[in-house]
């Protein structure tokens, strides 16, 4: 779900609910004292389809493989990565941002595939819409608002995240975040002559269903208004979801308690 302010939206909310419950108030702390880290874990593996995103490559897998991967198996995977991490921390708050992505991943993605048939439009096109949706309920303009300004893409960043997706490692991890950066921004630029030959040069290579909805689009498509409703539906349970993913996982970390059934979804659903 590249849907850039969907995610981080849904990040700074699930902290401040957090903050709220005695139990995850750790959490919360440990997140902010560690936020470019949650940052970036907010939108888990979709970095690694910005790598040279035109052609299909290993890097690409590398984020395809991981949206089929279930919740338990990243769980798993991070605790192994935090007991090894120098900055454990840091590495706790990356897997805590991972499980937002999870959380309205899982959610939603069932949803979209059924928007897909019934509007007969693509799996971007109605994340696009939806953080349209947001932003403009939010008072931000989607043509202004910079998806990426919350990215640190540092070296020292990349180093903590490559473990999480092995066979990644750190130059990859690297690249493939400046990379989602500098797209993300192209992606959500109000430029019509920039946008005018990013169009035609998908239509040329062949990419244009693939990425063009991916755009944010200068107007609301009213058509999918109802599917922009149906999706806030789902945010709002996910955020409740995430709670108990944050507590399960913390029982898990700390004491090998085993996870709930949440957690044997994929990033699919």
């Amino acid at each position: 779900m590249p849907a850039f302010y969907a995610h981080y939206r849904f990040g700074c909310e699930a902290l401040e609910i957090a903050a709220l419950e005695s139990a995850p108030s750790a959490i919360q702390t440990l997140c902010r004292e560690n936020r470019a880290l949650f940052d970036i874990g907010l939108h888990g593996p979709d970095l690694f389809f910005f790598y040279r995103p035109i052609l299909p490559n290993r890097v690409n897998r590398i984020g395809h493989e991981a949206h089929h991967k279930s919740g338990r198996e990243f769980l798993a995977r991070g605790k192994k990565v935090i007991a090894a991490a120098k900055n454990k921390p840091a590495a706790r708050a990356y897997l805590y941002g991972l499980l937002c992505h999870f959380a309205l991943d899982s959610l939603c993605h069932p949803y979209v595939a059924e928007a897909m048939a019934e509007y007969d439009v693509t799996h971007a096109a109605v994340e696009t819409a939806f953080d349209r949706a947001l932003l403009t309920r939010d008072g931000i303009d989607p043509l202004t608002f910079d998806p990426c300004g919350h990215f640190e893409t540092t070296r020292r960043n990349a180093a903590v995240i490559a473990p999480f997706y092995p066979p990644a490692v750190t130059d990859i991890v690297e690249k493939s975040l400046k990379s989602m950066v500098f797209y993300g921004r192209v992606l959500y630029s109000r430029n019509r002559a920039l946008r005018a030959v990013i169009d035609k040069g998908l239509y040329v290579t062949l990419h244009h269903d693939a990425i063009a909805d991916m755009m944010m689009s200068e107007k609301r498509d009213a058509a999918l208004a109802e599917s922009d409703a149906r999706m806030y539906a789902l945010y709002e349970e996910a955020l409740a979801l995430v709670q108990r993913l944050f507590l399960e996982a913390d029982g898990y970390l700390e004491s090998g308690k085993p996870a709930g059934l949440d957690f044997d979804k994929t990033f699919e659903g």
